[in-house]
């Protein structure tokens, strides 16, 4: 029996009845935030599974002014961890600036990853980066980084960590020249690199992705690698497969790019997933000696669950699998974090 505690709740004036199809259904909010440990497992849970798995999702807690968006919910942050042959959650909201004032704001709801042994929680149009305990979800403030973010443009969602060196990406953008820029922060949070991107124009850039040598732009939905090949050559693509008409996911596929062979796995109808993080198998060494990660939205039995993927099986389906306090909202990114890259965690 899992042992779970309420952490507190929020105040939601969102009606019951609520009919917008991106604030119910598999969308539906949710404003309980959990201490959960450990939680029945049901399969195999490899006890080389070693890490946190970290996936944001969007939770408005007040109607729309005019229209909603379904990003412009407030971000929460959820957290399963894995050691020993256990598994814990916790979710916490985002204490950014816009949940406390609740005005247009910058909801840091989009995106979240782990950078120098901190979560950093971000936003698709631009705005402050927001730290949190990876392990507590404790709210850790905004970067700062030494007084040298750049305040005026922000950052937008999808920065990316080089595993290898320890840096920090990313771009932001503006409607007025220069229209982009590109920056490092390195691994003690002090940025090293900062630069304007010649544009035509103004755009509204989503995504990014980073070689040895070059920035590089391309349009991809919850496509993930192994991290610890980011920037290298790597064979093995992840990604979400498309509910026809709607934004929601409801399979896996694994792409090898050496040979063209495509493995899925679908789900059931009416279970959805979300973008995986791969968690690399402690001592192992292939690329694909791992495990996927990803949360579910089960509307048909009104249930969340944690699964885990060997990510050399995909089409075996899920090797274990634990469910979640509440059924949680169907959200966008994720990411994985190894143990021994997290303070704390010893």
């Amino acid at each position: 029996m899992a042992d779970v505690e309420v952490y507190g709740k929020m105040l939601s004036t969102l009606p019951d009845d609520d009919d917008h199809p991106y604030r119910s259904g598999a969308w539906r909010p949710q404003n309980v935030e959990y201490d959960a440990d450990d939680l029945r497992v049901e399969g195999e849970l490899p006890d080389d599974l070693y890490g946190v798995y970290l996936r944001n999702t969007e939770n408005p807690l007040h109607p729309a002014i005019v229209r909603y968006h379904p990003f412009d919910g407030d971000g929460m942050i959820h957290k399963v961890s894995f050691r020993d042959g256990k598994v814990s959650y916790r979710n916490r909201f985002v204490r950014t600036d816009g949940l406390l004032a609740e005005q247009v704001k910058d909801a840091a709801s989009t995106d979240v990853i782990v950078h120098a042994g901190v979560a950093v929680a971000s936003f698709y149009q631009c705005g402050d980066l927001y730290r949190l305990d990876p392990l507590t979800l404790d709210d850790l403030g905004k970067c700062s980084w030494g007084g040298s973010f750049p305040g005026d443009l922000g950052v937008s969602a999808h920065t990316k960590v080089d595993d290898h060196t320890g840096e920090l990406l990313f771009f932001n953008y503006s409607t007025t020249a220069p229209y982009l820029h590109y920056g490092v922060v390195d691994a003690g949070h002090h940025l090293v690199h900062y630069v304007p991107v010649d544009l035509p124009g103004p755009r509204l850039p989503h995504d990014m992705a980073f070689t040895e040598q070059d920035l590089s732009e391309a349009c991809t939905e919850f496509g993930t690698i192994n991290s610890g090949f980011g920037g290298r050559p790597y064979r093995y693509t992840y990604a979400a497969t498309n509910e026809p008409g709607w934004f929601l996911f409801n399979g896996l596929v694994k792409h090898d790019t050496l040979t063209g062979r495509e493995e899925s796995y679908q789900f059931e109808p009416g279970v959805f997933c979300s973008e995986v993080g791969v968690a690399p198998r402690a001592g192992g060494t292939g690329e694909d000696d791992a495990y996927l990660v990803t949360l579910t939205v089960d509307e048909n039995r009104d249930l969340s669950e944690c699964v885990v993927f060997r990510a050399s099986d995909v089409g075996r389906g899920p090797i274990a699998r634990a469910p979640l306090p509440e059924r949680i909202a169907s959200g966008t990114h994720s990411c994985w974090a190894p143990g021994d890259c997290l303070r704390g965690w010893a």
